[in-house]
C-alpha cells in the first residue's frame, strides 16, 4: 500500500501567476533564541575514511549523533570479549564523537549470531538483517549481561558522559519476528542491562520506521486519529513501562515521507498520551530522518530538508537526526537517490549543504512578514542579520493530495470509498482531473469540501514548479545600504551533483571525476548589497540562500530589546548547563513545578556552566531575578 504513494504523478496543466513576493524583515523584534533543531544531528554512519574525515572536520557541534557501533561489534564478534576488543579499537572516535554532540545515541539493536536463538541465516524482511538478527536470545541472562558489560565499557570504561541508549531499530518493518511478548521481554532485559550500570542513565525507544505502526500492525496512510494511534508500539511500550517500573527515558521512531504534517502529528499524539496516562512527558527523538527514496537526490530534497527542520521546530521534538551521512552503497553512478548527505565517494550533495546553511543560524530570532507563503528563518546575531529563505516546491499534485488527508482527516481508503481514486489500480485520474480544473465536484460532502479546498494548493504548488520565484526583501527603519553575503544553492550553483554530471558528461570517468571534486566542496559566497535597507533575489524552485548582512550596532539591539534575553543548553540536561546571551553578571533562580525555588547562581558572563546534578528528575523553569517575562522552560534528566 505504500507503493501507493510512489505512483503520483502530476499535471503542470494550470499556472497560477503571481507577482514579486514582499518580504519584511525587523531586525530590532526579537521573538526567543534559534530553536537547536535547526542545527540538526545526523544518524553517522560513514563507509569510507574520507566520510569520516569530512564529518569530523567540518566544526559543526551537532544537536544528536546516533551510532550503530554496538550492533556492529556484536555482529563482528563471536563472544563478548571479542565484541569489547572491537569497541576498544575505536575508543578514541567514541570519544571524539560524543564530544561533538549534545546526545550520544548508541543503538542496542541486531541479535548476533553467537546469542541468537535462531540459525537461520536467511535474509530477513528489513534490508541488511537476517532472520537470526530478529529473534530473542536464547538466553535472557547472558544478553543482559552482555547489555551490562558493553554499557560499563562505554560509560565507565570511556568516560562516556553523554550517551543515549536506544533500543532495537525499526521492529516495525521487518527486523523483529519474533513474539510480541518477546521484544517487550527483550526490551525489559535490555533496559535492565543499562540502568544496572547507572540507573540514571537514559534509556529509550523504540525507533519504529513510522510513529503509528506497531510490529504487525500499520495504519492505513493519511491522517492517525488518537484511537488509532493507541495501537500503536509507542503507546505499547509507554503502558508496558508504566504497569512494569520500566518508563522509557526518551522516545524515539523515524519519518520518511513528504508529509510535513507528520511531525506534528507524532509529537502532539505523544504529548497527549503522556498526560493521558499520568507521566511526564520524556524527550522526543527522532533518529531517523529523511525524504523518501524516490525524492532523494531530486531538486526538491535540499529544500525539503529546511522545511521539515522548520516543521519540527515547531513541535516538543528535542532532537532530529538526519539519516544518514553518508551512501550505504556503492554504486556505479553517485547521486543515486541513496540515504547520505554525502555520496559514497564523499561528495557533497545538495541536501549536504542546505544542511551546512541551516548550522549558521545562531543568535535570536526577529520578527518576519509576508503576505505570500513563505519557508524563511531570520535571526540576529551580534552585527549580523541571517535570512534563510527556501522556495519550496514539493509536487503539486502531493501537495493538494496530502491536504486532503490532514486537513480533512481521511485515510486513502476513504476517497477510494468516495470514488476518488482507485489503490489497487493505482488510478488517481479523476482526482487529477478535478485539482487541474477540469472536472468540478459538488460540496456537499465532507470529502468533496476537502478535495475542493486542495484545489488551490495544487494550483499554487504547480506555478511554483513552472518558474522563478521573484522575492523583494525589505528591512523597515533600516533604509541606509548594507553589504552582506549570500549562499545560494539551487540546481546548478553551489551543486556538486551538477558538476558531476557536467564531468562525467565530458567523457570523465567516476573516479576521475570524485578525485577532481573532492578537494574544493566548500559553499561559495556572492556579494550583495540592501541599497536604502531593500534588496531582490529570484530562486529557482526548490533553491535556497542564506543572507548575511552587516548592520554595524545591531548587536546592541539584544540589550535595547531588554535585558531578559538569555539562552542555554544543553535542554534536556543530566549534569549541567550553559549560558550564552549575558553580557554583565546576572542572578539566576531555578524553580520547579510547584514555583518553588530550588536553585539560586549567578552568572558572570556568556559561556559559563554550572551544574544542576543536585536537581531530582522533572520539569523546571529557570529566569532572571527581577526579569517577569524571562523564565525558560527545561528538563532535568
Amino acid at each position: 500500500m505504500l507503493k501507493f504513494f510512489l505512483i503520483f504523478s502530476c499535471s503542470f496543466l494550470s499556472v497560477f501567476l503571481f507577482g514579486q513576493t514582499e518580504i519584511q524583515i525587523f531586525p530590532d523584534s526579537l521573538q526567543g533564541s534559534i530553536n537547536q533543531n535547526f542545527k540538526p544531528g545526523v544518524f553517522y554512519v560513514p563507509k569510507t575514511d574520507a566520510a569520516g574525515e569530512d564529518f569530523m572536520g567540518n566544526g559543526i557541534f551537532q544537536n544528536s549523533i546516533r551510532t550503530h557501533v554496538v550492533e556492529s561489534a556484536l555482529n563482528n564478534a563471536e563472544n563478548i570479549d571479542e565484541c569489547i576488543a572491537i569497541l576498544e579499537s575505536v575508543e578514541s572516535i567514541l570519544i571524539d564523537l560524543s564530544e561533538k554532540c549534545e546526545k550520544f545515541v548508541i543503538i542496542f539493536e541486531k541479535m548476533p549470531a553467537w546469542l541468537s536463538s535462531s540459525v537461520d541465516g536467511s535474509p530477513a524482511e528489513s534490508h541488511g538483517w537476517y532472520v537470526l538478527n530478529t529473534v530473542r536470545p536464547r538466553d535472557w541472562e547472558q544478553w543482559q549481561t552482555v547489555v551490562e558489560t558493553i554499557t560499563d565499557k562505554l560509560i565507565n570504561g570511556f568516560g562516556i558522559e553523554n550517551a543515549y541508549f536506544e533500543f532495537w531499530n525499526e521492529p516495525d518493518i521487518g527486523s523483529w519476528s519474533g513474539t510480541v511478548d518477546e521484544y517487550l521481554e527483550l526490551y525489559k532485559r535490555t533496559y535492565d542491562g543499562v540502568k544496572a550500570i547507572d540507573i540514571n542513565l537514559p534509556f529509550g525507544g523504540p525507533a519504529v520506521n513510522y510513529w503509528a505502526n506497531n510490529i504487525y500492525w500499520q495504519p492505513a496512510p493519511g491522517f492517525i486519529p488518537n484511537d488509532i494511534a493507541d495501537g500503536s508500539l509507542i503507546t505499547e511500550l509507554l503502558s508496558y513501562g508504566i504497569e512494569n517500573g520500566r518508563v522509557p527515558d526518551f522516545i524515539t521512531w523515524h519519518n520518511f515521507n513528504l508529509t510535513h504534517q507528520e511531525f506534528s502529528n507524532a509529537s502532539n499524539y505523544i504529548t497527549y498520551k503522556c498526560a493521558e496516562l499520568g507521566i511526564d512527558l520524556p524527550p522526543l527523538l527522532i533518529s531517523e530522518w529523511n525524504a523518501p527514496s524516490a525524492t532523494r537526490d531530486t531538486p526538491v530534497h535540499k529544500s525539503f530538508l529546511i522545511k521539515s527542520l522548520i516543521e519540527i521546530s515547531k513541535t516538543e521534538t528535542a532532537n532530529n537526526m538526519i539519516a544518514a551521512w553518508q551512501d550505504f552503497e556503492y554504486d556505479p553512478a553517485e547521486f543515486h537517490k541513496e540515504y547520505g548527505l554525502l555520496t559514497y565517494g564523499a561528495l557533497r550533495k545538495p541536501a549536504y549543504n542546505a544542511v551546512l546553511l541551516a548550522n549558521q543560524l545562531n543568535g535570536i530570532h526577529c520578527k518576519n512578514t509576508s503576505i505570500d507563503p513563505i519557508e524563511l528563518l531570520t535571526t540576529v546575531n551580534d552585527d549580523s542579520l541571517y535570512m534563510l529563505l527556501t522556495n519550496y516546491c514539493p509536487p503539486a499534485f502531493f501537495s493538494a493530495f496530502n491536504d486532503i488527508l490532514q486537513s480533512g482527516r481521511f485515510n486513502v481508503y476513504d476517497l477510494e470509498d468516495a470514488g476518488f481514486i482507485d489503490i489497487d489500480g493505482g488510478d488517481v485520474t479523476y482526482l487529477e482531473s478535478i485539482l487541474n480544473g477540469d472536472a468540478t465536484i459538488p460540496n456537499d460532502t465532507p470529502v468533496e469540501i476537502a478535495v475542493n479546498n486542495a484545489v488551490s494548493i495544487f494550483q499554487f504548488y504547480d506555478s511554483l514548479g513552472s518558474h522563478p520565484r521573484a522575492y523583494t526583501i525589505e528591512l523597515p527603519n533600516y533604509t541606509d545600504s548594507y553589504n552582506g553575503q549570500y549562499y545560494l544553492i539551487d540546481d546548478e550553483t553551489n551543486n556538486m551533483q551538477f558538476k558531476y554530471d557536467s564531468l562525467i558528461s565530458e567523457g570523465r570517468t567516476q573516479d576521475e571525476a570524485i578525485l577532481e571534486l573532492l578537494p574544493d566542496q566548500w559553499i561559495q559566497a556572492s556579494d550583495i548589497i540592501f541599497a536604502d535597507g531593500k534588496a531582490e533575489i529570484s530562486l529557482m524552485p526548490n533553491a535556497l540562500v542564506l543572507f548575511k548582512v552587516n548592520i554595524d550596532g545591531l548587536g546592541s539591539v539584544i540589550n535595547e530589546f531588554g535585558t531578559n534575553y538569555f539562552n542555554f543548553y544543553p535542554n534536556p540536561s543530566n549534569h549541567e548547563l550553559t549560558f550564552t546571551g549575558i553580557s554583565e553578571p546576572t542572578t539566576f533562580k531555578i524553580y520547579n513545578i510547584h514555583g518553588q525555588t530550588v536553585k539560586t547562581f549567578m552568572v558572570n558572563g556568556t559561556a559559563e556552566t554550572i551544574s544542576i546534578s543536585n536537581l531530582e528528575k522533572g520539569i523546571y523553569f529557570i529566569g532572571m531575578v527581577n526579569e517577569s517575562n524571562s523564565y525558560q522552560k527545561f528538563i532535568k534528566h
